[in-house]
Order: C-alpha cells, then structure tokens, then sequence
C-alpha cells in the first residue's frame, strides 16, 4: 500500500456507513509513516 498502513489498520469503524469520497479523502490526506517519521525527526533535532 502506498500509505504504508498496517494490514489490520481501520480507516472507519465497522459500523460505519462507507463514503467513497469521505474514505478516499482520509487515506488521501494522511502523511505515509516513513515520511512523518522523517520530519518528526528534523522537528526533534531541529528543537535540541
């Protein structure tokens, strides 16, 4: 997956009525795992 999300990772909870659109904005918006965890860091280093 491009996002990098686990397998077991729930966008929406079970019950939740699927919105095409809604779901697709949500995985659109997220930041992959790698980069967050690469710019968290500078963040990090950059604050001492």
């Amino acid at each position: 997956m491009s996002q990098r999300f686990p397998e077991d990772y729930a966008v929406v909870t079970e019950d939740a009525a699927i919105n095409f659109k809604t779901l697709g904005r949500l995985v659109g918006n997220a930041v992959p795992v790698l980069s967050g965890e690469h710019i968290g860091g500078l963040f990090c280093r950059a604050r001492g």
